[in-house]
């Protein structure tokens, strides 16, 4: 299936998001996740002016730090697409859910590491739509499925990925129970097959008053989904994400 999200998520999925995605920076060597914490070093060339540290300021209070523990983090923006491009005697079949109807939770650090815990649109049959095998305003759940998800940031070409991976439960994926043109209730669940990570960029998206962090999926594999089998799930967009303490989090190499 296809996933636009502000997750997988942010995400991602959260993804987005979570995913998912969500908080992160890289030194010389590794990516790494950083937070904005009070200044106490006393060694860094900027400093900022808030935890947002968007503005720089002489003697500012405010530094970015690598995170050696963990921060809660959860989704508060996300586009959703997901198709299925081999459903028979259909074809292909599609669901959007609009900007802002993803809902997630999960946490970043210590180091490179993240999790996605959960992550799903609210109230779909309003704020998305079908075609193909799904009626248009027929869309029941769209749903992270095995969770927790784990993420993993590298450095490639001068970007920040989160590479997804399950923990355990499964291989991270998708959900969709929707009413089809039939007039009775389908449910496409599409996972990532073993091997074959899911990918998402990371980058700091300044909006005036806060620092999120924006995860784009790399559009990498395509999933095996229960309808249209292997390699019939395609999954791609983007999730804006935010620590719960309200700090920044940063997704730059710096």
């Amino acid at each position: 299936m296809k996933v636009k999200s502000l997750f997988k998520v942010a995400g991602i999925i959260l993804a987005a998001l979570f995913a998912v995605s969500m908080f992160a920076s890289a030194s010389a060597s590794a990516a790494h996740w950083s937070v904005c914490l009070k200044a106490n070093t006393g060694t860094t060339t900027t400093k900022w002016a808030s935890a947002q540290c968007e503005k720089a300021e002489s003697g500012g209070g405010f530094e970015w730090s690598e995170l050696k523990g963990t921060e809660a983090g959860k989704v508060v923006s996300q586009t959703i697409e997901l198709t299925d491009t081999k459903v028979p005697l259909i074809g292909s079949t599609t669901v959007i859910c609009a900007s802002g109807s993803g809902e997630g939770t999960g946490a970043v650090g210590p180091g490179k590491f993240g999790r996605i815990n959960s992550t799903k649109v609210k109230e779909p049959a309003t704020n998305c739509k079908g075609s193909g095998g799904c009626k248009s305003a027929g869309i029941k759940a769209v749903n992270a499925v095995d969770t927790p998800w784990q993420t993993e940031l590298v450095e490639t070409e001068s970007k920040v990925l989160a590479i997804i991976t399950g923990t355990g439960n499964g291989e991270p994926g998708w959900e969709v129970k929707c009413e089809n043109i039939l007039g009775s209730e389908t449910t496409d669940t599409c996972l990532a097959e073993a091997g074959k990570e899911e990918k998402v960029q990371l980058k700091n998206v300044a909006t005036g008053t806060e620092l999120l962090v924006l995860g784009t999926f790399e559009t990498a594999h395509k999933a095996k989904c229960t309808e249209g089998g292997a390699e019939s799930g395609e999954v791609a967009g983007s999730v804006a994400n935010l620590l719960t303490s309200g700090a920044a989090g940063s997704a730059l190499l710096k």
